[in-house]
């Protein structure tokens, strides 16, 4: 999470989300929380598939990611940007 600036009870927030990467077992979405444009707040989100009542890792299914392709932004992946360290 970056909070950038503050919000009050009364406002309107807008949400942004994307999906930034979808990989073999897991996922990484993006939220950003603005009031008239300006950035509030930013938060990025790892998501990892796993096998119920086992939790091992598992392969995204393929309808998962079949629904989740549409909200793929892999341009804004904070991820792929960040410097290494």
């Amino acid at each position: 999470l970056r909070f950038l600036d503050a919000a009050r009870f009364d406002e309107d927030i807008e949400i942004e989300t994307a999906v930034t990467h979808l990989g073999t077992t897991s996922m990484r979405t993006l939220y950003r929380f603005l009031r008239d444009g300006k950035l509030l707040l930013s938060a990025s989100l790892r998501h990892v598939f796993v096998e119920a009542g086992t939790s091992s890792k598992t392969s995204i299914p393929d309808w998962a990611r079949a629904g989740l392709e549409q909200w793929l932004l892999p341009e804004l992946d904070p991820a792929a940007t960040a410097p290494a360290g």
